[in-house]
């Protein structure tokens, strides 16, 4: 999941943590086998609120998320929210299989 790596750093653990999941979910949400549930999503949702990371839903279906920066002292700011619902909208499993590569 690029989110995972590209807006938080995370581990799958330390990701799993922040998210009360198990590592094995994250895992699954990676690999495709599973999909995060509207709940998981709405924690993500939650997470990047915490950490002051603008936020947009297109990572979870359309667009990978742009690189984290190491250096950066401010998240990125420019990705808006977009209109669609995210119950409308399915996982594009190109991104999620482009975070193995």
């Amino acid at each position: 999941m690029l989110i995972r790596k590209r807006v938080f750093g995370m581990s799958q653990a330390e990701f799993a943590r922040a998210l009360d999941v198990s590592q094995s979910t994250v895992s699954r949400w990676e690999t495709g086998a599973l999909e995060p549930s509207r709940q998981e999503m709405a924690a993500v949702r939650d997470l990047a609120s915490s950490r002051g990371v603008t936020w947009s839903d297109r990572w979870f279906f359309d667009e990978a998320p742009p690189e984290k920066k190491e250096d950066a002292e401010e998240p990125s700011k420019s990705h808006p929210s977009p209109s669609q619902p995210a119950a409308a909208c399915r996982l594009n499993p190109d991104v999620i299989r482009s975070a193995r590569r």
